[in-house]
């Protein structure tokens, strides 16, 4: 798989010192990229459980709502921000996603 424009291709050292690490990884502990993920030919392990791709009008509302909450954070008062990300990401995150869920049918 080919990486970005402005990187150059390994050369074989650097591939067989990867192929080394990668083999002594799965010889150590073969489930490992299952649990990861990352086996070939794998979709993304949040698309998985999601049996279906994102639509995208979902994939829309995240940007969107991310981008207010960028919004949010850059004219809330500075001694808010710390206050405005802990509330965010530790009530209103797990909150919508309980409420997703339980909606959905998996809460």
């Amino acid at each position: 798989m080919p990486g970005p424009a402005d990187e150059r291709p390994l050369n074989e050292d650097e591939r067989r010192a990867l192929w080394d690490i990668e083999q002594h990884v799965r010889d150590s502990d073969p489930e490992f990229p299952q649990r990861l993920g990352s086996a070939p030919g794998l979709r993304h392990p949040a698309l998985r459980h999601v049996s279906r791709r994102p639509r995208a009008w979902e994939v829309a509302a995240v940007v969107v709502v991310a981008s207010l909450y960028i919004l949010v954070l850059l004219h809330v008062p500075e001694h808010l921000v710390v206050l405005t990300v802990i509330v965010t990401q530790v009530v209103l995150v797990p909150g919508c996603c309980l409420l997703w869920g339980a909606r959905r049918g998996r809460g």
